[in-house]
């Protein structure tokens, strides 16, 4: 994983966001590229913007963070890398005014591995009509998306579940978790939800045999659960008593506008995501690189 893209929409938690990219792409030995995004058309009070950042100034808002948890971090990187530099940053982007168009752009002529960008609660009617970046990239964006709550990016990465329906795409995506697990140095685990009980031996029998062909030479069997009833309350069940760090999703990118107002498992769990989830995109599994 070369290239991590920080969407910064300076909410108030944009600080602990950022600090939180470059953690991960300290540990990953990642570039991290920044783009500041203004989103005028909506009110600045509801959207919970930093009333002391305004274009034109985030170059000092980002060194006072980097200077910030360059302090922090010196302990976290001699315990985790044995080096004391902070992660490269690369190149840096900004955009005011119709995020939702503008970003895109750049995602598609840029050559990013992976999206980091916070999430800021709306209705499903909101989102609806103002075209919600964060959803929308979920429905349409390539390339992985890390998306990250409030007051939950303090923890380390240390458990990771991947939440699968078993979809031919499942393979790439285990491996895809199974790499990221051994870069950040952290346990993980498959979950399977089914809605009928007859239908877990046939689902514990898939898994086993996708277990036979993990890439990397990995010859101990993943941990897995396959669990009865529904996938949304289940899987938020599951990670939550598991102490799980990082949720992995993936779903179909969705190009027609129609297609976005369908409500998918995936986005039902970012719309009130309590813990940071990383989607991705079934169309794209072959190609993604940790």
């Amino acid at each position: 994983m070369k290239n991590i893209l920080f969407l910064n929409g300076y909410t108030e938690y944009a600080r602990d966001y950022y600090r939180f990219s470059l953690r991960f792409a300290r540990r990953l030995g990642s570039t991290l590229h920044l783009a500041h995004i203004y989103d005028f058309r909506n009110n600045l009070d509801e959207r919970g913007y930093d009333a002391f950042v305004r274009p034109g100034e985030f170059n000092a808002w980002l060194l006072d963070v980097q200077r910030e948890e360059s302090m922090e971090l010196d302990q976290f990187v001699a315990e985790n890398t044995g080096k004391q530099n902070m992660p490269l940053i690369g190149e840096t982007y900004a955009y005011e005014g119709d995020v939702v168009n503008e970003v895109p752009k750049l995602l598609e002529h840029g050559d990013f591995d992976l999206v980091v960008i916070g999430l800021v609660a709306h209705s499903l009617l909101r989102d609806l009509l103002t075209r919600n970046l964060t959803q929308y990239l979920v429905d349409t964006a390539q390339c992985p998306l890390l998306l990250l709550p409030p007051r939950a990016t303090q923890n380390l990465i240390r458990k990771i579940c991947f939440a699968t329906d078993l979809t031919p795409g499942t393979l790439s995506a285990i491996n895809y978790g199974f790499d990221l697990s051994l870069r950040l140095s952290a346990e993980y685990q498959l979950l399977t939800v089914v809605k009928e009980k007859d239908a877990v031996p046939a689902t514990q029998d898939r898994i086993d045999t996708l277990q036979q062909k993990i890439h990397g030479g990995y010859t101990s069997r993943l941990p897995y659960r396959v669990v009865v009833g529904n996938p949304e309350k289940e899987i938020r069940h599951f990670t939550r008593t598991e102490g799980t760090d990082l949720l992995m999703l993936t779903t179909r990118q969705r190009k027609r506008w129609i297609d976005q107002f369908t409500q998918t498992i995936t986005k039902a769990i970012v719309r009130e995501a309590a813990i940071p989830l990383l989607v991705l995109k079934e169309d794209y599994l072959d190609v993604y690189k940790v």
